[in-house]
C-alpha cells in the first residue's frame, strides 16, 4: 500500500482520517501520542501541513468533494 497516515493526538488527525474514509481511499495507519500535526505519505510525497494535505487529496481524488 502506498498511502500512510501517521495519526497523532492533534485534532487534524481526525479530519484527515475522515477525509480518507469519505473518499474511500485505501491507506495504512500508524499511531503516536505526540501533539505534532499528522504526517501523510503518498508514495514519494510527505505532507505535514493539514490544510495542504486536504488540498492534495482533493486535487488527486476530486470525488466526493470535501470543499464546496
Amino acid at each position: 500500500m502506498s498511502r500512510m497516515l501517521h495519526l497523532t493526538e492533534n485534532p487534524w488527525s481526525t479530519v484527515i482520517y475522515m477525509t480518507l474514509k469519505r473518499k474511500e481511499l485505501a491507506f495504512e495507519v500508524s499511531r503516536s501520542s505526540s501533539r505534532e500535526p499528522p504526517l501523510f505519505e503518498d508514495r514519494y510525497i510527505r505532507l505535514t501541513e493539514p490544510i495542504v494535505t486536504l488540498e492534495y487529496l482533493e486535487d488527486r481524488h476530486p470525488e466526493p468533494r470535501i470543499f464546496p
